[in-house]
């Protein structure tokens, strides 16, 4: 039987700096409509399809600076555009799509670059 190589291959969960961990909670939940698991201490949970997404603050002062960028994968990159746009989110540009972001640059067949959209907490 061939052992098979190691690689990091799935990821379990993602963790967001969070200063506001209630309003962010809010955001994440009632705004953005992720599934919310639960709390603990200084933390919330949230299931983002199979991956968990963990608000808390930095742990220590070197882990305090901005979060990454999340892509979520939508159906309707339009529609999911104007359905948060009416729950007032605030977007940095009013484009759907990212001129730095082209399919060749990022790997991704041009489909799925059409229907990521990207959010900055």
């Amino acid at each position: 039987m061939a052992q098979e190589s190691f690689g990091l291959r799935r990821i379990g969960q993602i963790a967001v700096n969070a200063h506001d961990q209630k309003k962010m909670t809010a955001f994440y939940r009632d705004t953005l409509g992720l599934k919310f698991l639960f709390e603990a201490s200084n933390m919330a949970f949230f299931d983002c399809d199979g991956i968990r997404l963990m608000l808390s603050g930095p742990e220590r002062p070197e882990f305090d600076h901005a979060p990454s960028i999340i892509y979520f994968k939508v159906s309707d990159i339009r529609a999911a555009h104007r359905e948060l746009a009416g729950r007032s989110v605030r977007f940095k540009a009013n484009r759907i799509s990212s001129p730095a972001c082209r399919p060749t640059s990022c790997g991704w067949p041009s489909s799925e670059t059409r229907r990521t959209m990207s959010l900055h907490s």
